[in-house]
């Protein structure tokens, strides 16, 4: 998929299932405003912005992010999770929980849809016993 470096942000914030606020945060940003403008405004990143996602994010490819060569992810373990040796701890926690409460979003609205494909299933099987005995 070869599209603009901002689509590839857009979709790797999608991926995460994050917004730019909380994307912005977890890479290091104070505000949302460059990540904003970047997808927005179709504004190319700068290099420090494409090194916080890299170092943020371990498994992201590289050549993808810039180029759109290759695939997202570096392999299929998961993203990976680096958190750059100068943050403080307090500032390490909170990507750490932006990251996790991310996940953990994603699995509750994914458990509902397993919970409601269970219902709709066992519905099916009653009316198909029904009809059997009927």
């Amino acid at each position: 998929m070869n599209t603009d470096i901002s689509n590839r942000i857009k979709l790797l914030i999608d991926y995460l299932n994050l917004n730019k606020s909380s994307f912005s945060k977890a890479i290091g940003l104070s505000n949302n405003v460059t990540i904003g403008r970047i997808i927005n405004e179709n504004r190319k990143p700068s290099y420090d912005v494409i090194e916080k996602i890299l170092l943020t994010f371990g498994n992201i490819n590289a050549n993808w992010l810039i180029t759109g060569k290759g695939s997202m992810l570096k392999d299929k373990s998961g993203l990976g999770y680096y958190i750059p040796p100068d943050k403080d701890p307090p500032e390490q926690d909170t990507n750490i929980k932006l990251l996790l409460e991310a996940k953990e979003k994603e699995i509750e609205r994914l458990m509902g849809i397993i919970e409601m494909m269970i219902r709709e299933d066992d519905g099916s099987q009653i009316q198909r016993s029904e009809h059997k005995t009927g």
